[in-house]
């Protein structure tokens, strides 16, 4: 009796490890994905309000700790601000694993700024169930506020750098078509009509 997929297991994970081989064609796969979706939003033809609108809605949502919901908040909220999805999507990206603990602690300071109050984390404030759940609604409220207040005040300038950035280089993309086109073939030589 044959066992075709033992024939598969040892042609594909005989290593124990990864070697350098599997590792450099993953980095390969990864820059040949980076590079189709660099592509993909270079050949946009959505109005740069569009993208710019979708830009700033994508950054909003990414202040919210709402951890793995973040793109589906911001897709729909470019619904009825009538942005970029795809363009939404990258700019929850503003919050990564690298970002999380800086930005939701600016964000509950901020909070904090706003409401005027910092929750008490002293051992007397943690000592009952009741407390707990208070300090819970304090730094929640005062997290989510936080957010807020980030999220829109860098979305409004997400939306104007984005807005300036995607015209500027659109400009510049028209111009070199432009330069391109009229340069006139040297290597040919005019012919002359003459009857």
């Amino acid at each position: 009796m044959m066992k075709p997929h033992i024939r598969a297991d040892r042609r594909y994970f005989h290593h124990s490890q990864a070697s350098w081989g599997s590792l450099a064609w993953m980095y390969r796969r990864c820059c040949r994905i980076g590079r189709y979706w660099y592509c993909r939003l270079v050949r946009m033809t959505d109005s740069p309000e569009r993208l710019a609108r979708g830009f700033a809605v994508g950054i909003f949502s990414g202040f919210f700790p709402f951890l793995g919901a973040q793109i589906i908040v911001a897709l729909l909220l470019a619904i009825p601000f009538r942005g970029n999805k795809l363009v939404a999507a990258l700019g929850t990206w503003i919050s990564n694993p690298l970002t999380y603990l800086p930005l939701y602690l600016f964000n509950f300071k901020v909070g904090c700024l706003v409401l005027g109050s910092m929750p008490d984390f002293s051992p007397d404030g943690l000592s009952s169930a009741d407390a707990l759940l208070a300090l819970k609604e304090e730094f929640l409220s005062a997290l989510l506020v936080g957010c807020a207040v980030s999220g829109l005040v860098a979305g409004t300038v997400g939306y104007f750098v984005a807005l300036r950035s995607i015209r500027s280089w659109r400009q510049r993309r028209r111009t070199q078509r432009r330069r391109r086109h009229r340069q006139p073939d040297r290597d040919r030589t005019p012919e002359l009509t003459q009857r």
